[in-house]
Protein backbone atom coordinates (compact mmCIF):
# COMPACT_ATOMS: atom_id res chain seq x y z
CA UNK A 1 0.00 0.00 0.00
CA UNK A 2 2.90 2.50 0.86
CA UNK A 3 4.28 1.71 -2.44
CA UNK A 4 1.35 2.26 -4.66
CA UNK A 5 0.97 5.73 -2.24
CA UNK A 6 4.72 6.18 -3.27
CA UNK A 7 4.57 6.08 -6.81
CA UNK A 8 1.21 8.06 -6.49
CA UNK A 9 2.73 11.01 -5.00
CA UNK A 10 5.65 10.82 -7.42
CA UNK A 11 3.28 10.80 -10.11
CA UNK A 12 1.58 14.22 -8.96
CA UNK A 13 4.86 15.75 -8.21
CA UNK A 14 6.49 14.95 -11.55
CA UNK A 15 2.88 16.17 -13.13
CA UNK A 16 3.80 19.21 -11.41
CA UNK A 17 7.23 19.77 -12.70
CA UNK A 18 5.92 19.40 -16.24
CA UNK A 19 2.67 21.77 -15.53
CA UNK A 20 5.02 24.65 -14.09
CA UNK A 21 8.30 24.16 -16.16
CA UNK A 22 5.80 24.35 -19.36
CA UNK A 23 3.50 26.99 -18.34
CA UNK A 24 6.91 29.11 -17.21
CA UNK A 25 8.55 28.17 -20.28
CA UNK A 26 5.81 29.72 -22.62
CA UNK A 27 6.48 33.47 -21.33
CA UNK A 28 7.14 36.59 -23.50
CA UNK A 29 10.39 37.14 -24.22
CA UNK A 30 11.32 39.82 -21.46
CA UNK A 31 14.76 39.81 -20.86
CA UNK A 32 15.76 42.84 -22.73
CA UNK A 33 19.50 41.89 -23.28
CA UNK A 34 18.25 38.76 -24.99
CA UNK A 35 17.97 41.20 -28.11
CA UNK A 36 21.71 41.86 -28.34
CA UNK A 37 22.80 38.37 -27.44
CA UNK A 38 20.87 37.58 -30.14
CA UNK A 39 22.16 40.32 -32.77
CA UNK A 40 25.93 39.00 -31.72
CA UNK A 41 24.98 35.51 -32.34
CA UNK A 42 24.11 36.64 -35.89
CA UNK A 43 26.92 38.83 -36.61
CA UNK A 44 29.77 35.83 -35.59
CA UNK A 45 27.98 33.99 -37.22
CA UNK A 46 28.33 35.46 -40.92
CA UNK A 47 31.52 37.11 -40.17
CA UNK A 48 33.11 33.85 -38.96
CA UNK A 49 34.91 36.07 -36.56
CA UNK A 50 34.62 37.36 -33.13
CA UNK A 51 34.20 41.61 -33.13
CA UNK A 52 37.36 43.17 -32.14
CA UNK A 53 35.44 46.28 -31.55
CA UNK A 54 31.73 47.12 -30.61
CA UNK A 55 29.91 46.59 -33.84
CA UNK A 56 26.13 48.09 -32.06
CA UNK A 57 27.18 51.67 -30.67
CA UNK A 58 28.20 55.07 -32.28
CA UNK A 59 29.40 55.83 -28.87
CA UNK A 60 32.20 53.37 -27.77
CA UNK A 61 35.79 54.61 -27.91
CA UNK A 62 37.87 52.40 -29.87
CA UNK A 63 40.34 51.83 -27.38
CA UNK A 64 38.78 48.56 -25.06
CA UNK A 65 38.78 48.19 -21.81
CA UNK A 66 39.25 44.22 -20.47
CA UNK A 67 35.69 44.43 -19.40
CA UNK A 68 34.20 45.47 -22.74
CA UNK A 69 36.24 42.82 -24.09
CA UNK A 70 34.93 40.65 -21.90
CA UNK A 71 31.08 41.68 -23.14
CA UNK A 72 31.62 41.31 -26.30
CA UNK A 73 33.31 37.97 -26.85
CA UNK A 74 32.94 36.19 -23.47
CA UNK A 75 29.53 34.43 -24.36
CA UNK A 76 29.99 33.80 -28.31
CA UNK A 77 29.33 30.19 -28.26
CA UNK A 78 25.81 30.73 -26.41
CA UNK A 79 24.66 33.48 -28.66
CA UNK A 80 25.61 31.23 -31.82
CA UNK A 81 23.24 28.98 -30.37
CA UNK A 82 20.35 31.42 -29.88
CA UNK A 83 21.16 32.56 -33.05
CA UNK A 84 21.01 28.65 -34.78
CA UNK A 85 17.95 28.38 -33.05
CA UNK A 86 16.16 31.47 -33.94
CA UNK A 87 17.54 30.33 -37.73
CA UNK A 88 15.83 27.36 -37.01
CA UNK A 89 12.32 28.44 -35.68
CA UNK A 90 12.41 32.22 -35.61
CA UNK A 91 11.12 33.17 -32.35
CA UNK A 92 9.67 29.78 -31.60
CA UNK A 93 13.15 28.26 -31.66
CA UNK A 94 13.94 30.35 -28.82
CA UNK A 95 10.95 29.04 -26.96
CA UNK A 96 12.41 25.52 -28.16
CA UNK A 97 15.94 25.81 -26.93
CA UNK A 98 14.14 26.87 -23.24
CA UNK A 99 12.64 23.54 -23.24
CA UNK A 100 15.96 22.10 -24.20
CA UNK A 101 18.11 23.63 -21.17
CA UNK A 102 15.86 23.02 -18.52
CA UNK A 103 15.01 19.56 -19.65
CA UNK A 104 18.72 18.84 -19.37
CA UNK A 105 19.21 20.70 -16.11
CA UNK A 106 16.02 19.25 -15.01
CA UNK A 107 17.74 15.57 -15.77
CA UNK A 108 20.89 16.30 -14.45
CA UNK A 109 19.56 17.52 -11.11
CA UNK A 110 17.51 14.20 -10.84
CA UNK A 111 20.52 12.30 -11.13
CA UNK A 112 22.14 13.70 -8.40
CA UNK A 113 19.30 12.94 -5.93
CA UNK A 114 20.20 12.04 -2.63
CA UNK A 115 17.95 10.89 -0.08
CA UNK A 116 14.27 9.97 0.44
CA UNK A 117 12.80 10.35 -3.41
CA UNK A 118 9.95 12.34 -3.10
CA UNK A 119 11.49 14.76 -0.27
CA UNK A 120 13.82 15.23 -3.14
CA UNK A 121 11.38 15.61 -5.73
CA UNK A 122 9.93 18.44 -4.25
CA UNK A 123 12.70 20.35 -3.48
CA UNK A 124 13.84 20.29 -6.58
CA UNK A 125 9.89 21.82 -7.37
CA UNK A 126 11.16 24.28 -5.40
CA UNK A 127 14.09 25.16 -6.35
CA UNK A 128 12.70 24.89 -10.65
CA UNK A 129 10.03 27.10 -9.32
CA UNK A 130 12.73 30.08 -8.11
CA UNK A 131 14.77 29.05 -11.23
CA UNK A 132 12.07 29.76 -13.73
CA UNK A 133 10.51 32.80 -11.99
CA UNK A 134 13.73 34.80 -11.27
CA UNK A 135 16.53 33.61 -14.11
CA UNK A 136 16.23 34.19 -17.80
CA UNK A 137 16.40 31.40 -20.11
CA UNK A 138 16.82 33.62 -22.86
CA UNK A 139 20.57 34.76 -21.83
CA UNK A 140 23.68 33.10 -21.94
CA UNK A 141 24.13 33.26 -18.28
CA UNK A 142 21.29 30.10 -18.67
CA UNK A 143 24.48 27.92 -19.70
CA UNK A 144 26.23 28.45 -16.72
CA UNK A 145 23.77 27.26 -14.19
CA UNK A 146 23.47 23.93 -16.29
CA UNK A 147 26.93 23.38 -16.56
CA UNK A 148 27.38 24.29 -12.78
CA UNK A 149 25.28 21.27 -12.37
CA UNK A 150 26.68 19.20 -14.65
CA UNK A 151 29.93 19.92 -12.99
CA UNK A 152 29.18 19.31 -9.63
CA UNK A 153 27.67 15.64 -11.09
CA UNK A 154 31.21 14.89 -12.43
CA UNK A 155 32.73 15.62 -9.51
CA UNK A 156 30.55 13.69 -7.20
CA UNK A 157 31.00 10.63 -9.83
CA UNK A 158 34.90 11.44 -9.09
CA UNK A 159 34.60 11.23 -5.42
CA UNK A 160 32.26 7.96 -5.30
CA UNK A 161 35.04 5.10 -5.19
CA UNK A 162 33.27 3.35 -6.78
CA UNK A 163 32.35 4.70 -9.98
CA UNK A 164 35.45 6.65 -9.95
CA UNK A 165 37.55 3.58 -11.29
CA UNK A 166 36.25 4.62 -14.36
CA UNK A 167 38.46 6.51 -16.45
CA UNK A 168 36.30 7.85 -19.17
CA UNK A 169 34.78 10.63 -16.28
CA UNK A 170 38.25 12.07 -15.98
CA UNK A 171 38.65 12.80 -19.83
CA UNK A 172 35.22 14.49 -20.20
CA UNK A 173 35.99 16.91 -17.45
CA UNK A 174 39.14 19.37 -19.45
CA UNK A 175 36.54 18.85 -22.63
CA UNK A 176 34.03 20.12 -20.74
CA UNK A 177 35.83 23.33 -18.97
CA UNK A 178 36.57 24.10 -22.81
CA UNK A 179 33.12 24.24 -24.19
CA UNK A 180 31.92 26.14 -21.07
CA UNK A 181 34.67 28.73 -20.82
CA UNK A 182 33.13 29.41 -24.27
CA UNK A 183 29.75 29.52 -23.43
CA UNK A 184 29.89 32.28 -20.61
CA UNK A 185 32.03 34.09 -18.50
CA UNK A 186 30.06 31.92 -15.63
CA UNK A 187 32.69 29.21 -16.25
CA UNK A 188 35.03 31.21 -13.19
CA UNK A 189 32.92 29.16 -11.05
CA UNK A 190 33.64 26.48 -12.08
CA UNK A 191 37.48 26.91 -12.17
CA UNK A 192 36.88 27.85 -8.31
CA UNK A 193 34.75 24.56 -7.47
CA UNK A 194 37.71 22.58 -9.03
CA UNK A 195 39.89 24.52 -6.52
CA UNK A 196 37.28 23.86 -4.03
CA UNK A 197 37.22 20.12 -4.37
CA UNK A 198 41.08 19.41 -4.71
CA UNK A 199 41.59 21.72 -1.59
CA UNK A 200 39.28 20.20 0.64
CA UNK A 201 39.72 16.38 -0.39
CA UNK A 202 43.51 17.16 -0.34
CA UNK A 203 42.97 18.22 3.46
CA UNK A 204 41.04 14.60 4.43
CA UNK A 205 44.16 13.07 3.86
CA UNK A 206 45.48 15.11 6.91
CA UNK A 207 42.89 12.57 9.48
CA UNK A 208 41.00 9.44 8.48
CA UNK A 209 37.82 10.74 10.61
CA UNK A 210 37.82 12.87 7.34
CA UNK A 211 37.13 10.04 5.55
CA UNK A 212 39.29 11.12 2.42
CA UNK A 213 38.89 8.99 -0.97
CA UNK A 214 41.55 6.81 -1.99
CA UNK A 215 44.87 7.96 -2.96
CA UNK A 216 44.60 6.78 -6.79
CA UNK A 217 41.67 8.79 -7.48
CA UNK A 218 42.45 11.75 -5.51
CA UNK A 219 45.88 11.95 -7.87
CA UNK A 220 43.41 11.33 -10.95
CA UNK A 221 40.80 14.31 -9.48
CA UNK A 222 43.80 15.99 -9.02
CA UNK A 223 45.23 15.81 -12.60
CA UNK A 224 41.86 16.12 -14.34
CA UNK A 225 41.21 19.29 -12.16
CA UNK A 226 43.88 21.04 -12.95
CA UNK A 227 44.14 19.94 -16.92
CA UNK A 228 40.20 21.02 -16.73
CA UNK A 229 41.10 24.68 -15.41
CA UNK A 230 44.29 24.44 -18.12
CA UNK A 231 41.70 23.88 -20.91
CA UNK A 232 38.65 27.03 -19.43
CA UNK A 233 41.63 29.11 -20.59
CA UNK A 234 40.88 28.19 -23.77
CA UNK A 235 38.67 31.14 -24.66
CA UNK A 236 38.99 34.79 -26.16
CA UNK A 237 39.84 36.50 -23.33
CA UNK A 238 42.56 33.55 -21.67
CA UNK A 239 42.69 33.90 -17.83
CA UNK A 240 41.70 37.21 -17.49
CA UNK A 241 37.67 36.46 -16.80
CA UNK A 242 38.15 35.99 -13.01
CA UNK A 243 39.59 39.25 -12.70
CA UNK A 244 37.48 40.79 -15.34
CA UNK A 245 34.10 39.95 -13.08
CA UNK A 246 35.43 41.13 -10.65
CA UNK A 247 36.35 44.65 -11.51
CA UNK A 248 32.54 45.26 -12.62
CA UNK A 249 32.71 49.22 -12.74
CA UNK A 250 30.52 50.63 -9.57
CA UNK A 251 28.31 52.51 -11.10
CA UNK A 252 27.04 49.95 -13.52
CA UNK A 253 27.11 47.25 -11.13
CA UNK A 254 24.74 49.66 -9.08
CA UNK A 255 22.36 49.37 -11.67
CA UNK A 256 21.96 46.19 -12.32
CA UNK A 257 19.34 44.11 -10.25
CA UNK A 258 21.26 40.81 -10.47
CA UNK A 259 24.19 42.75 -8.20
CA UNK A 260 21.58 43.64 -5.66
CA UNK A 261 21.03 41.70 -2.18
CA UNK A 262 18.25 38.83 -1.66
CA UNK A 263 17.30 41.36 1.56
CA UNK A 264 17.42 44.54 -0.82
CA UNK A 265 15.29 42.51 -3.84
CA UNK A 266 12.38 41.31 -1.41
CA UNK A 267 12.43 45.26 0.44
CA UNK A 268 12.39 47.12 -3.08
CA UNK A 269 9.66 44.69 -4.80
CA UNK A 270 8.12 42.26 -2.07
CA UNK A 271 9.49 39.40 -4.44
CA UNK A 272 8.15 36.23 -3.18
CA UNK A 273 11.02 34.23 -5.18
CA UNK A 274 13.36 35.14 -2.06
CA UNK A 275 11.02 33.17 0.53
CA UNK A 276 11.79 30.09 -1.21
CA UNK A 277 15.43 30.75 -1.78
CA UNK A 278 15.71 31.41 2.16
CA UNK A 279 13.14 28.27 2.80
CA UNK A 280 16.09 26.56 0.72
CA UNK A 281 18.94 28.05 2.78
CA UNK A 282 16.83 27.39 6.03
CA UNK A 283 16.73 23.86 5.73
CA UNK A 284 20.20 23.79 4.81
CA UNK A 285 21.40 25.56 7.89
CA UNK A 286 19.51 23.45 10.07
CA UNK A 287 20.41 20.40 8.23
CA UNK A 288 24.49 21.03 8.63
CA UNK A 289 23.60 21.16 12.47
CA UNK A 290 21.82 18.45 13.09
CA UNK A 291 24.24 16.22 11.43
CA UNK A 292 27.67 18.30 12.25
CA UNK A 293 29.40 15.11 13.00
CA UNK A 294 28.97 13.86 9.52
CA UNK A 295 29.27 17.21 7.89
CA UNK A 296 31.27 16.43 4.63
CA UNK A 297 34.01 19.52 4.62
CA UNK A 298 34.09 19.54 0.67
CA UNK A 299 30.37 20.37 0.67
CA UNK A 300 30.53 22.86 3.66
CA UNK A 301 32.99 24.83 1.85
CA UNK A 302 30.64 24.21 -1.46
CA UNK A 303 27.61 25.35 0.71
CA UNK A 304 29.30 28.20 2.96
CA UNK A 305 30.86 29.96 -0.38
CA UNK A 306 27.55 29.42 -2.40
CA UNK A 307 25.28 30.20 0.68
CA UNK A 308 27.38 33.82 1.25
CA UNK A 309 27.29 34.76 -2.16
CA UNK A 310 23.60 33.89 -3.18
CA UNK A 311 22.43 36.09 0.18
CA UNK A 312 24.47 39.15 -1.10
CA UNK A 313 24.29 39.29 -4.45
CA UNK A 314 20.64 37.16 -6.11
CA UNK A 315 22.45 36.32 -9.11
CA UNK A 316 24.55 33.64 -7.82
CA UNK A 317 20.86 32.13 -5.64
CA UNK A 318 21.10 29.91 -8.41
CA UNK A 319 24.20 28.26 -8.04
CA UNK A 320 23.83 28.13 -4.18
CA UNK A 321 20.24 26.18 -4.67
CA UNK A 322 22.03 23.40 -7.35
CA UNK A 323 24.80 23.02 -4.37
CA UNK A 324 22.14 22.63 -1.96
CA UNK A 325 19.50 20.37 -2.90
CA UNK A 326 20.82 17.22 -2.69
CA UNK A 327 22.71 17.82 0.83
CA UNK A 328 19.12 18.86 2.30
CA UNK A 329 17.44 15.68 0.86
CA UNK A 330 20.11 13.59 2.22
CA UNK A 331 20.22 15.45 5.84
CA UNK A 332 16.44 15.22 5.75
CA UNK A 333 16.07 12.03 5.03
CA UNK A 334 17.17 10.29 8.08
CA UNK A 335 14.61 8.01 9.76
CA UNK A 336 13.89 10.41 12.89
CA UNK A 337 12.56 13.30 10.69
CA UNK A 338 11.92 11.81 6.77
CA UNK A 339 8.00 11.36 7.71
CA UNK A 340 7.08 15.14 9.32
CA UNK A 341 9.82 16.37 6.69
CA UNK A 342 7.84 14.89 3.50
CA UNK A 343 4.22 15.53 4.64
CA UNK A 344 5.64 19.61 5.18
CA UNK A 345 7.12 19.03 1.86
CA UNK A 346 4.05 18.08 -0.02
CA UNK A 347 1.91 20.68 1.85
CA UNK A 348 4.11 23.76 0.97
CA UNK A 349 5.01 22.49 -2.35
CA UNK A 350 1.69 21.99 -3.92
CA UNK A 351 0.65 25.31 -2.68
CA UNK A 352 3.77 26.98 -3.67
CA UNK A 353 3.30 25.54 -7.47
CA UNK A 354 0.01 26.98 -7.83
CA UNK A 355 0.59 30.40 -6.15
CA UNK A 356 3.55 30.84 -8.53
CA UNK A 357 1.74 29.54 -11.29
CA UNK A 358 -1.65 30.57 -11.47
CA UNK A 359 -1.08 33.74 -13.13
CA UNK A 360 1.06 31.71 -15.94
CA UNK A 361 -2.19 30.02 -17.64
CA UNK A 362 -3.01 32.30 -20.55
CA UNK A 363 1.06 31.50 -21.79
CA UNK A 364 -0.24 28.25 -23.55
CA UNK A 365 -2.28 30.95 -26.05
CA UNK A 366 1.50 31.43 -27.14
CA UNK A 367 1.95 28.47 -29.07
CA UNK A 368 -1.47 29.51 -31.08
CA UNK A 369 -0.38 33.37 -31.57
CA UNK A 370 3.41 32.28 -32.32
CA UNK A 371 3.82 36.27 -30.57
CA UNK A 372 6.93 36.07 -28.29
CA UNK A 373 7.54 39.39 -28.11
CA UNK A 374 6.43 41.88 -25.22
CA UNK A 375 5.39 44.29 -26.74
CA UNK A 376 5.77 46.86 -23.43
CA UNK A 377 9.58 46.12 -23.01
CA UNK A 378 9.98 45.90 -26.68
CA UNK A 379 9.73 49.34 -28.65
CA UNK A 380 8.31 46.96 -31.96
CA UNK A 381 5.71 49.82 -33.15
CA UNK A 382 8.75 53.06 -32.35
CA UNK A 383 11.20 50.92 -34.80
CA UNK A 384 8.39 50.52 -37.04
CA UNK A 385 7.81 54.03 -37.25
CA UNK A 386 11.61 54.65 -37.63
CA UNK A 387 11.95 52.80 -40.72
CA UNK A 388 8.86 53.11 -42.41
CA UNK A 389 9.92 56.98 -42.34
CA UNK A 390 13.67 56.41 -42.74
CA UNK A 391 14.80 58.63 -39.84
CA UNK A 392 18.58 58.64 -39.91
CA UNK A 393 21.39 60.16 -37.73
CA UNK A 394 22.71 59.31 -34.20
CA UNK A 395 20.06 58.38 -31.74
CA UNK A 396 19.75 58.47 -28.15
CA UNK A 397 18.18 55.53 -27.00
CA UNK A 398 16.77 54.45 -23.41
CA UNK A 399 19.07 51.88 -21.66
CA UNK A 400 16.77 48.73 -21.88
CA UNK A 401 15.70 49.41 -25.22
CA UNK A 402 19.19 49.08 -26.47
CA UNK A 403 19.01 45.32 -27.43
CA UNK A 404 15.94 45.40 -29.50
CA UNK A 405 17.03 48.33 -31.43
CA UNK A 406 20.20 46.84 -32.18
CA UNK A 407 18.52 43.36 -32.82
CA UNK A 408 16.25 45.51 -35.22
CA UNK A 409 18.03 48.31 -36.21
CA UNK A 410 21.88 47.81 -36.52
CA UNK A 411 24.31 48.03 -39.00
CA UNK A 412 22.01 50.83 -40.61
CA UNK A 413 21.82 52.80 -37.53
CA UNK A 414 23.61 51.73 -34.58
CA UNK A 415 23.09 52.66 -30.41
CA UNK A 416 23.77 55.43 -27.71
CA UNK A 417 23.90 52.39 -25.26
CA UNK A 418 22.32 48.76 -24.67
CA UNK A 419 22.44 46.37 -21.93
CA UNK A 420 26.28 44.96 -22.57
CA UNK A 421 26.82 48.65 -20.96
CA UNK A 422 30.32 48.39 -22.17
CA UNK A 423 31.91 52.08 -21.17
CA UNK A 424 31.40 53.40 -17.99
CA UNK A 425 31.69 57.05 -19.12
CA UNK A 426 28.63 55.98 -21.66
CA UNK A 427 26.72 54.58 -18.76
CA UNK A 428 27.33 58.35 -17.08
CA UNK A 429 26.11 60.58 -19.64
CA UNK A 430 23.11 58.02 -20.36
CA UNK A 431 22.09 58.81 -16.47
CA UNK A 432 22.54 62.47 -16.50
CA UNK A 433 20.48 62.77 -19.94
CA UNK A 434 17.68 60.44 -18.41
CA UNK A 435 17.57 62.37 -14.96
CA UNK A 436 17.65 65.75 -17.34
CA UNK A 437 20.06 67.45 -15.53
CA UNK A 438 20.03 70.32 -15.13
CA UNK A 439 23.84 71.26 -14.57
CA UNK A 440 25.11 74.54 -16.82
CA UNK A 441 27.78 73.02 -18.96
CA UNK A 442 28.67 75.90 -21.14
CA UNK A 443 25.40 77.74 -21.28
CA UNK A 444 23.13 74.69 -21.68
CA UNK A 445 22.07 72.39 -19.49
CA UNK A 446 23.94 69.46 -18.99
CA UNK A 447 21.40 66.65 -20.69
CA UNK A 448 21.27 69.16 -23.57
CA UNK A 449 24.66 69.47 -23.84
CA UNK A 450 25.17 65.82 -23.90
CA UNK A 451 22.96 65.25 -26.57
CA UNK A 452 24.77 68.50 -28.60
CA UNK A 453 28.50 66.90 -28.12
CA UNK A 454 27.01 63.40 -29.69
CA UNK A 455 25.08 65.13 -32.23
CA UNK A 456 22.09 63.48 -31.59
CA UNK A 457 19.28 63.87 -33.98
CA UNK A 458 16.36 61.63 -32.69
CA UNK A 459 15.19 60.01 -29.25
CA UNK A 460 13.63 56.93 -28.24
CA UNK A 461 12.86 56.65 -24.75
CA UNK A 462 9.75 55.34 -22.78
CA UNK A 463 7.26 57.34 -21.03
CA UNK A 464 8.24 55.32 -17.64
CA UNK A 465 11.23 53.23 -16.64
CA UNK A 466 11.08 49.61 -15.24
CA UNK A 467 10.64 51.31 -11.79
CA UNK A 468 7.97 52.66 -12.90
CA UNK A 469 8.76 56.30 -12.66
CA UNK A 470 8.45 58.75 -15.46
CA UNK A 471 11.33 59.63 -17.60
CA UNK A 472 12.72 63.02 -16.20
CA UNK A 473 14.09 63.80 -19.60
CA UNK A 474 10.41 63.71 -21.10
CA UNK A 475 9.48 67.06 -19.49
CA UNK A 476 12.64 68.89 -20.26
CA UNK A 477 11.77 67.90 -23.86
CA UNK A 478 8.85 68.95 -23.99
CA UNK A 479 9.96 72.39 -22.74
CA UNK A 480 12.58 72.55 -25.34
CA UNK A 481 11.71 74.32 -28.84
CA UNK A 482 14.54 72.09 -30.30
CA UNK A 483 13.21 69.05 -29.65
CA UNK A 484 9.39 68.27 -31.44
CA UNK A 485 7.29 64.72 -30.51
CA UNK A 486 6.58 62.63 -33.70
CA UNK A 487 5.66 59.24 -31.78
CA UNK A 488 3.88 58.37 -29.22
CA UNK A 489 2.08 54.71 -28.55
CA UNK A 490 1.98 52.39 -25.57
CA UNK A 491 5.37 53.16 -23.72
CA UNK A 492 7.51 54.44 -26.62
CA UNK A 493 7.96 58.21 -27.27
CA UNK A 494 10.25 59.54 -30.09
CA UNK A 495 11.21 63.24 -30.10
CA UNK A 496 13.33 64.59 -33.88
CA UNK A 497 15.53 67.30 -33.63
CA UNK A 498 14.27 70.00 -35.69
CA UNK A 499 16.75 70.12 -38.20
CA UNK A 500 16.07 69.95 -42.45
CA UNK A 501 17.10 66.57 -42.53
CA UNK A 502 13.79 65.95 -40.33
CA UNK A 503 11.54 68.05 -42.10
CA UNK A 504 9.93 65.16 -43.61
CA UNK A 505 9.00 63.38 -40.10
CA UNK A 506 7.97 66.61 -38.34
CA UNK A 507 5.65 68.17 -41.34
CA UNK A 508 3.59 64.97 -41.11
CA UNK A 509 3.34 63.34 -37.83
CA UNK A 510 4.69 66.53 -35.33
CA UNK A 511 2.41 66.12 -31.97
CA UNK A 512 1.52 69.35 -30.34
CA UNK A 513 3.19 69.29 -26.87
CA UNK A 514 0.15 70.47 -25.38
CA UNK A 515 -2.29 67.66 -26.31
CA UNK A 516 1.19 65.07 -24.68
CA UNK A 517 1.44 67.21 -21.65
CA UNK A 518 -2.30 67.15 -20.82
CA UNK A 519 -2.49 63.27 -21.42
CA UNK A 520 0.86 61.97 -20.43
CA UNK A 521 0.25 61.87 -16.11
Amino acid sequence: MDNRLDKFIKFILIVLILLVSSLHLLREIRDSDFFWHLKAGEWIWQNKSLPSENPFTYTTPPSHTGWERFVLTSSWLSEVIYYLFYLADGMSGIVILRFVITGILTYIMLKRKQGDSILYIGLFLFFLIEFLEESSLDRPQAFSFLFFAALLFIMEKIKDAETGRGRTIYFLLPLFMLVWANMHGGHAIGQVTIVFYILTEGIKFFHPSLRPMEKKIYKRLLIAGVTGIVFSFANPNLYHTVATVISVPANMAADIIEYQSSLNKFKTSYDYNMLLYWFILLLTIIGLIINIKKTDITEAALLAGTGYFSFTTIRYIPFFMITALPVVGRLFSTKGILKWSRILMLLIVVYIAIFFTWDERSNINRIATGRWTNNYAAPENAVEFILKNNIKGNMYNYYNYGGYLIWRLVPERKVFIYGGNTNEQIHIHSMLINDANEQDVSGLPAWKYILEAYNVSYIVIPLFESSGRKLPLINSLLRDGDWIPVFFNLNSLIFVKNLPGNYHVINTYAIHKDYLIANIP
